[in-house]
């Protein structure tokens, strides 16, 4: 159990309470996780989520960040793994959709749905645009890679192709969402996919990409 600033132990356990926020803002959004939602889904009393987490701003912080590490760095990895860079973005959209439609979470992203309803508070919304630009900054990086491998033509521009790839994980996540087939929401990514070439000679490969997470 965890411990108050004056050292006296909660009664609740702060990484499972963080999994229960993360899960009503992902159904909800920011606006609508209200603190009624938020404290009967975590199991506190509201003096408790204050003490522990300071405000509800700061709590969406916190549930960001576990969000993150919890669902998304797995999905992040793919983008530095070995092959080619359209095997990279294969691996990448294959655990993104299969997240995106699993049944024990809510459906779509958390990021995105935040977005989508509208965010009244400027501090957040500036925390998930700034989680896009690390998402586009990924992409461009493995993409600029495959650009020195010779895996995209001279011409091609990484940032923008990154952009678009972003673009699309926010129409997967709607999909997903809406309640699409998770087969069709896998479809979309590999349509997508085709600007992507399939293969590169082996001697241009790495066995690995080194990259930040996001």
């Amino acid at each position: 159990m965890a411990r108050s600033a004056g050292g006296r132990t909660r009664s609740f356990e702060i990484t499972e309470a963080l999994d229960q926020a993360v899960r009503v803002f992902w159904q909800y959004g920011y606006h609508d996780a209200t603190l009624e939602r938020l404290t009967r889904a975590m199991g506190i009393n509201k003096p408790s989520l204050f003490l522990a987490f300071g405000n509800k701003q700061e709590l969406f912080r916190k549930s960001l960040d576990h969000y993150r590490v919890c669902f998304l760095n797995t999905v992040f990895a793919e983008l530095q793994g070995p092959g080619s860079t359209r095997q990279a973005f294969e691996r990448f959209f294959d655990k993104l959709v299969d997240l995106l439609t699993c049944e024990q979470t809510p459906p779509g992203c958390l990021v995105a749905l935040t977005l989508a309803s509208g965010c009244p508070d400027p501090e957040v919304e500036a925390e998930l645009k700034n989680f896009v630009q690390n998402t586009i900054d990924a992409m461009a990086q493995r993409l600029q890679v495959a650009k020195t491998r010779g895996e995209l033509p001279e011409t091609e521009d990484p940032t923008a192709l990154a952009a678009f790839f972003s673009a699309l994980t926010y129409t997967l996540a709607i999909a997903a969402r809406t309640g699409e087939d998770p087969a069709q929401v896998k479809s979309l990514a590999w349509t997508a996919l085709r600007l992507l070439p399939e293969s590169v000679s082996p001697q241009n490969l790495q066995s690995s990409v080194s990259s930040d997470p996001i």
